[in-house]
């Protein structure tokens, strides 16, 4: 039987069969891997006698060798299936007004089930009663094996689902929740944390004031003195939109809880667009609105969107509080200042740009905040020399900016790096849309991954004698790109550096070069000539595919080996000269379709006119033999 099988096997049993009958399948079958779920069933809707035999046959409650199978599920007239909701099955030992709904679901859209039996199989099973259930509870508690009940996570849940008897009895034992529960409420959920333990602490779609009291007080039973729950914008919102009618608890966890963390402007933001004027009374007291910025942003807000009553309230919040003849001086004094200021001030630079100092000496700009279109990227800021643009510094694609400021970034058409610049980041001007012209210093010397990807409308670069290496899809995608010297100093282009450069009609290599990388040149549509120095021992894949215009290439003595499908869909190539250094050319190869030489591929033009010049007796020869592509003998020369 497969795993599988024998999952199916064991759960219906469980479900249909006494203890003596499922104790003699295991005999009969053998170890089984995953039954967290069927001792979740076993604990929701037969008891204890059932859930001894499991436990001796090697059941536990959480996944991992002895995990439950995604996929599996009984099917059933009535579209029932189990299935594994969470990691621990011991949820199943709660109040089942709780936890039904995750031991069954419904199919396209039928009506739920009720919430103290289950169908499977064509069969109605009611739930256990409770009493048999906390004997279950207990049975683990004096079993007191955590690798198959974990009683501190069993309190936890039991707790943040309001089961008052679980929780009675697991108190008496002197339990309390899980260290990395404690850790999360206190320092909110964070990637290395099992994120299980947040998502179900606070889920206040069916829950009453309170019981969230109740589960507050509960919990913080277990928190060090002085220590306070934290609270995020999920939180807050849920609070607001299910506590909306009762403001006093969205003020208790303003008061009780740590706030730090809330994104006061979407929470304000949620009330306004909810008409709750209850709530912007509480925000009033807690100081949300004291700021007369935030507070006019909050009118505006209100005011466009046509929330009335909520406009109305800040209108009449700003009247009771506003010092309007205080606020309009110090308003005219910040104009005068601005307008007094040196440009070149650090406070001014300040406005434009984040930066770092590096360890080496100098400052790295790590973000421009400026709304111009032109930018002149100053040479110092303070007596610090700019000598780094940093990664994603102009690219819309910058980790947490707004819309507006991805905006703004993507109109950017001009850049000018001062001469002190050594180093431009990754991704500096990546997607910047409308940029078409910047320079590269000539202390620059490495052009890193991503630098100018799809900058769309670049139309020249100018790569200064210096630059070592151009590194992973550079230029790629940059659309207007007519022409593109590489100096001699470059000795490394990495993958893509310019595929889809679709003005790209010429490109010239320098000596130095070993390796033309997988797909350089690629989907470069008007590329009609390449110079390949003799530097070069390798082509790698695709990195001519799809040179529509390209027409003859040679390939130099000193280039040893050739990548898959390197010329395909190139259907105007007619002449290739391939030289008796090649001692390697790599064919494509598609199941079921057989194999595809470097001229040719799948479903795109083949290279119909092509003749391929070739030493006589050498690799390249035998190649285009035994690939039926036409060639010529070179001519030896005199």
């Amino acid at each position: 039987m497969t795993v599988e099988e024998k999952t199916r096997v064991i759960e219906k049993a469980v479900l249909f069969s006494t203890p003596e009958t499922l104790e003699k399948l295991f005999d009969d079958i053998g170890a089984v891997d995953n039954m967290n779920r069927a001792l979740g069933l076993a604990c929701h809707f037969r008891g204890v006698e059932w859930v001894k035999v499991l436990v001796k046959n090697g059941a536990v409650f959480k996944e991992g060798k002895k995990g439950v199978y995604n996929g599996i599920h009984f099917d059933n007239p009535n579209g029932v299936s189990y299935y594994d909701y969470q990691k621990d099955f011991s949820f199943s030992l709660l109040d089942p007004k709780f936890w039904i709904k995750v031991m069954t679901q419904k199919w396209k859209g039928e009506e739920g089930i009720a919430r103290d039996s289950i169908s499977a199989f064509g069969k109605v099973i009611d739930s256990i009663s409770e009493e048999e259930r906390l004997e279950c509870v207990r049975y683990f508690i004096e079993l007191n094996d955590s690798s198959v009940c974990n009683l501190q996570d069993l309190l936890y849940y039991a707790i943040v689902h309001c089961d008052y008897k679980v929780v009675e009895l697991l108190r008496k034992k002197g339990l309390t929740i899980p260290q990395v529960a404690v850790d999360i409420l206190i320092n909110g959920y964070k990637a290395n944390m099992e994120g299980d333990f947040w998502f179900y602490t606070f889920n206040l779609s069916d829950m009453t004031v309170q019981e969230l009291m109740w589960i507050i007080s509960e919990l913080s039973k277990d928190l060090e003195s002085g220590k306070l729950i934290t609270s995020n914008y999920y939180f807050i919102y849920s609070i607001i939109y299910e506590f909306s009618e009762e403001p006093w608890v969205f003020d208790y966890i303003l008061s009780h809880f740590d706030n730090k963390k809330i994104n006061k402007k979407k929470a304000m933001e949620l009330i306004i667009s909810m008409e709750k004027p209850g709530l912007l009374v509480v925000c009033e007291k807690h100081g949300w609105l004291k700021m007369p910025r935030k507070r006019d942003e909050m009118i505006k807000f209100a005011s466009d969107n046509n929330k009335t009553e909520c406009t109305a309230w800040l209108l009449d919040f700003k009247k009771r509080t506003a010092d309007l003849k205080a606020e309009q001086e110090k308003a005219e004094k910040k104009l005068m200042r601005e307008l007094n200021a040196d440009p070149n001030s650090i406070t001014e630079l300040k406005k434009l740009w984040a930066y770092e100092k590096r360890s080496e000496g100098g400052i790295v700009l790590t973000r421009y905040k400026g709304k111009h279109t032109k930018v002149i990227v100053p040479e110092k800021i303070g007596k610090d020399i700019v000598r780094e643009i940093g990664e994603y510094a102009f690219s819309p694609d910058a980790k947490r900016l707004t819309k507006e400021q991805a905006g703004l970034r993507l109109n950017i058409t001009k850049i000018v790096l001062p001469e002190t610049v050594e180093v431009i980041g990754k991704y500096a001007f990546c997607e910047c849309e409308k940029l078409s012209s910047v320079n590269i210093p000539k202390a620059v010397r490495v052009l890193d991954d991503n630098v100018f990807f799809r900058c769309f409308n670049l139309i020249s670069v100018n790569i200064p004698n210096g630059v070592g290496s151009i590194g992973e899809n550079t230029f790629y995608a940059c659309k207007k790109l007519s022409e593109i010297n590489i100096p001699s100093s470059v000795t490394e282009i990495g993958t893509n550096a310019f595929s889809g450069c679709v003005k790209l009609t010429s490109a010239v290599l320098s000596e130095g070069i070993t390796k033309i990388r997988n797909g350089c040149f690629s989907s470069c549509e008007n590329l009609k000539k390449v110079a390949i120095p003799p530097t070069v021992k390798e082509i790698g894949t695709l990195a001519f595919w799809g040179c529509s215009e390209l027409e003859e290439i040679t390939i130099p003595e000193g280039v040893c080996e050739i990548g898959e499908k390197v010329f395909a869909d190139c259907p105007k190539l007619r002449s290739v000269i391939l030289p008796k250094s090649v001692k390697l050319i790599k064919n494509s190869v598609l199941k079921g379709e057989g194999t595809k030489n470097i001229f040719s591929e799948w479903f795109v033009s083949e290279c119909k006119d092509l003749t391929v010049t070739v030493p006589a007796d050498s690799y390249a020869e035998e190649y285009c033999k035994s690939n039926n592509i036409n060639y010529i003998i070179m001519e030896e020369e005199k």
